[in-house]
């Protein structure tokens, strides 16, 4: 197990993670990030066009800690962006020469054309009802994401190549949470002048935010730790389902601490109900034990069930001495488990109260064109809590909103909403069918949880509207098989012909509905 997680491709991604940081730190706000966009683009560009996997994989590892993009950037173009049009070149290079194909029958495209059209039809309704054009054009650009899908579908992703894509996501998971706990100590003891460098350089280049909560505990949040959430249900996998090899449990123990205790830290309300859904929807599998023979003995499964939870109490005293470290002096901050409580519970913060103050004026827009939508650039004003804003006034204009799914609804209407009701079916069919045929039955486990956590993540915090979701979706598309993922009306048919020798479309129809 170790060696489908840790390799050549971890530990080359792992360096270069760390040098592009250690790099970016010092250029931050100089010419010379133009010329490392540009240069880290041409060779991306080099490498799609040898191997389009390993374009792919650079993609990836950029996006799980990259957060918004912006670890290097000049004039508004960042380097997410220099890799995504090297990529998609080098690609449209390849399927040119033929050295690449691209079958349009593949079904695993099918869930995503109707997205697209959505977002096409979102844009064009942004831009017919007036709505400023360069709002238009920001508002939708992260779906232009989503056209990674078309050199993923070109790969021919056989059990090598599917292994480095999971040695990379290891690698990011792995920084995150060193990353994660390292700005806490560091923090939590460090001289002002120090904090105020760093916390320049990650709020600059768009990575972290980092906020003192009580006296000096510092919440510290990256969009990236979605990641982390994805890593900690294939860790629990491996311990509740695949605790065999008695070599790696210290390893995988050693991952739980360290991701429970990243995803605490990050003080995120809507990553801690993510991942309580994602642990809920486990329960669908226990059910249906018969169908999963991986699943073990209830006895067994109650004591790995254990091991998880000492894991969860390990991660907090882990975060509790990390600020109560006496080396160098901590600077104080006690009442950690009362914070977390708070956290857990106070709703009436600033930007909690912002985010509420939202919902009746993006309910009214709705209301105004709940078929359609009002299209991409929609500005709402809303009532702000943020104490800058209440100086000036107190209200607000944005397009950008927190509650994704309102977000959706609000800018492409029902077809938009339909969409991404398809994708969310598509991939917990393709990956029940998956786990049902046993081989790395766990691992479709844990991303099947990691799909439903992100479409609740997306209640009140937007990330299926952003590269992070968008790029995790795309991410499991080499784990979705064709034949696996076909959620053909044939294949249906054929199930319903079976039980009932008269049916016809309709009745598979609803035996595709009732699946859910």
């Amino acid at each position: 197990m170790k060696e489908q997680f840790f390799g050549k491709t971890f530990w080359w991604c792992l360096l270069g993670i760390a040098l592009a940081h250690l790099v970016a730190f010092f250029v931050l706000d100089t010419p010379i990030e133009a010329v490392i966009v540009i240069l880290i683009s041409l060779v991306v560009l080099a490498l799609s066009i040898w191997k389009l996997e390993l374009g792919l994989l650079v993609a990836f590892t950029e996006l799980m800690v990259g957060s918004h993009g912006h670890l290097f950037s000049f004039d508004s173009f960042s380097i997410r962006m220099g890799i995504f049009v090297a990529v998609m070149l080098a690609w449209v290079v390849r399927v040119a020469l033929k050295k690449s194909q691209y079958r349009y029958d593949d079904a695993r495209l099918y869930p995503w054309l109707l997205l697209g059209l959505a977002v096409v039809v979102g844009g064009v309704i942004g831009w017919a009802r007036g709505n400023d054009l360069m709002n238009v054009f920001n508002d939708m650009n992260a779906y232009f994401y989503a056209l990674y899908l078309l050199p993923m579908l070109s790969v021919n992703w056989v059990a090598t190549k599917r292994r480095q894509l999971l040695q990379v996501l290891s690698a990011g998971v792995t920084w995150l949470i060193v990353e994660t706990l390292a700005l806490l100590y560091v923090f939590s003891h460090a001289s002002e002048g120090l904090e105020e460098v760093l916390y320049t350089f990650f709020r600059d280049a768009r990575i972290a935010e980092l906020t003192r909560v009580s006296g000096d505990i510092f919440r510290v949040f990256l969009q990236s730790q979605f990641w982390v959430i994805v890593g900690l249900f294939v860790l629990v996998s491996l311990c509740v389902l695949l605790w065999q090899r008695k070599q790696d449990r210290w390893l995988v123990y050693l991952g739980l601490v360290g991701s429970m205790a990243t995803i605490v830290i990050s003080m995120s309300r809507s990553f801690w109900l993510g991942v309580f859904i994602g642990i809920l929807a486990a329960l669908a599998f226990l059910f249906n034990k018969k169908k999963f023979k991986f699943i073990p003995a209830w006895k067994s499964f109650v004591g790995r069930i254990m091991i998880v939870c000492s894991a969860a109490i390990v991660s907090i005293v882990l975060l509790f001495g990390i600020v109560a470290f006496p080396f160098p002096d901590n600077l104080g901050g006690g009442g950690f488990g009362s914070l977390l409580a708070d956290r857990a519970t106070e709703l009436d913060e600033a930007a909690a109260r912002s985010r509420w103050n939202l919902v009746e004026p993006m309910m009214l827009q709705i209301k105004k064109l709940p078929f359609t939508g009002s299209g991409f650039g929609t500005v709402i004003e809303y009532e702000s809590e943020d104490p800058r804003m209440v100086a000036t006034g107190g209200t607000a204009e944005t397009y950008a909103f927190e509650w994704g799914w309102l977000d959706v609804w609000l800018k492409m209407g029902f077809l938009g909403i339909l969409a991404f009701v398809w994708l969310f079916v598509f991939y917990v069919l393709s990956l029940w069918n998956s786990a049902k045929k046993g081989d790395a039955g766990w691992l479709m486990v844990a991303f099947l949880r990691s799909v439903v956590a992100l479409f609740v993540l997306h209640v009140f915090t937007p990330f299926l509207n952003h590269p992070i979701g968008l790029g995790f979706l795309i991410f499991l598309i080499p784990f979705l098989t064709p034949s696996e993922a076909k959620l053909s009306l044939e294949a249906v048919k054929e199930k319903m012909k079976t039980k009932k020798p008269t049916a016809q479309a309709t009745p598979a129809m609803t035996s595709t509905t009732d699946s859910r």
